[in-house]
Formats: structure tokens, sequence, C-alpha cells
């Protein structure tokens, strides 16, 4: 689930407004959008531009260690796939393709690829469920938007319904590695337990409201993706 909460900047109207606040979806007739893409991508320890380099030098290794939480590397991202998005006058539907992913990697693991083994280091490397995991699906929404007028204000109310297709889901349930480096050579063992699903189905629902001054200001809060999308089909270990 997601809140959402707008004063001024970009705001997704008519036909985008599926899915993120659906009290926006107007036009004054048809609208049609085809083939956009939003992505996301957030990291834990320096800004994306600062991770962009040439080359992996002795300064970017230890500026990326020294910036580094104790609990490791975590880097997440999302992006969503508009293939048809359509409006008319106060109802929306839209067509999305979805995805998101996260990956983390341990401190211990990353000093042992960046840095190297250290003389008689013991490396113990574990990992949690949703730790490691993508997933990919369909989003088809519609939404309703309905206009009112309160004390001179312009007052909007919009509810919106998706119905949700799982097409790929991989998730690595545990991760784990005890090692300790000698003179001659790396010793240690470990093992991995990951969960694959290929298909998987769910519903979801959206809330929003805006309201708009007489002066031209306009603000309005959301909540969406009320709802959940269960991976149960196709499942292997």
């Amino acid at each position: 689930m997601m809140f959402i909460f707008w004063l001024v900047g970009f705001i997704p109207e008519g036909p985008q407004a599926v899915g993120w606040n659906p009290a926006l979806i107007y036009t004054e007739g048809w609208a049609i959008n085809l083939l956009t893409l939003e992505a996301k991508i957030f990291n834990n320890c320096l800004p994306c531009s600062e991770l962009m380099v040439d080359k992996i030098d002795e300064t970017f290794k230890q500026k990326l260690l020294q910036s580094m939480p104790s609990d490791g590397f975590m880097v997440t991202g999302e992006f969503s796939g508009h293939i048809l998005c359509i409006a008319y006058r106060n109802v929306g539907f839209a067509v999305k393709l979805r995805g998101s992913g996260r990956l983390q990697v341990a401190r211990e693991l990353l000093e042992l690829l960046l840095i190297g083994n250290e003389l008689n280091r013991t490396y113990e490397v574990h990992s949690e469920p949703m730790d490691n995991q993508a997933n990919l699906f369909y989003d088809v929404g519609i939404g309703v938007s309905a206009p009112f007028e309160l004390d001179n204000k312009q007052l909007k109310v919009g509810i919106g319904f998706h119905i949700y297709r799982g097409l790929c889901c991989m998730e690595v349930e545990r991760f784990g590695f005890i090692g300790k480096t000698t003179e001659n050579y790396i010793y240690g063992s470990g093992d991995v337990s990951a969960k694959i699903g290929e298909s998987g189905s769910g519903y979801g629902m959206d809330f929003g409201i805006t309201i708009k001054q007489p002066g031209g200001w306009e603000y309005g809060v959301s909540i969406t993706e009320i709802g959940n999308l269960v991976w149960d089909k196709g499942e292997q270990r």
C-alpha cells in the first residue's frame, strides 16, 4: 500500500492518473497515451552519479566502504511501463507492465570483492528473506472521479480498481556462507535457497481526493495499491 500527498510539482492527470490519484481523472474528451516508461533506482550509500565511474580505483573503494552501513550495500529499483492509457471525461483505463527488484550485498562480501582476502580472516555472510528479490507483473486498472462544490472550493473524489497478473517472481529465501582465508587458500561452506514463481494473481484499490482553492491552488491526498499479489502457480525451489 502506498500513501501519496502532494501540493505542487509534476501531477499526472487524465489517463495517467489511474493508479496515482483517481480524483485527477478528467479530460474534456477522449485522451489516449501509448508506451511511456517510468523508472526509479535507489541505494543506501552514494548518489547514483558517484557510482557511475569508468574505473574502480582505490579512492572509489574506500569512499564506497566508508559510506556503507553495517548491514551492507542495498539497491532497489522500480519501473512502470504504460502500454495503453485511455480516459474519457471522468473515467480512465490503463494497462501497465510493472516490476521491482531489491538486491543487498553483505558488507563482508563486498570487502572481499573490492579489497581481496585478508589473512586468517573469517568471513560470515547471512541473508534474510526479502533481501534479494525481483518481480514482473501486469496491472490492469480502471478509475473514476466525481466533482463536488464545497464552500466555493472544487472537491474531487476518485476511486480505482486493479487486477494484477504476475509473470515472474524470484526471491532468495536463505543465503549463508562462512569462509576463512589462509596463506594458500580460502575454505568454508555455504548454502542458498531460492523460490521462483511463474504466475500470480491479485487485486487492488485506490482512493483519492483533491481540493482546488478559488485562487488556483490545488492539493490532494491518495492511498493506492490497497491489495496484494499472490504468486500461486509454478512455484519452484
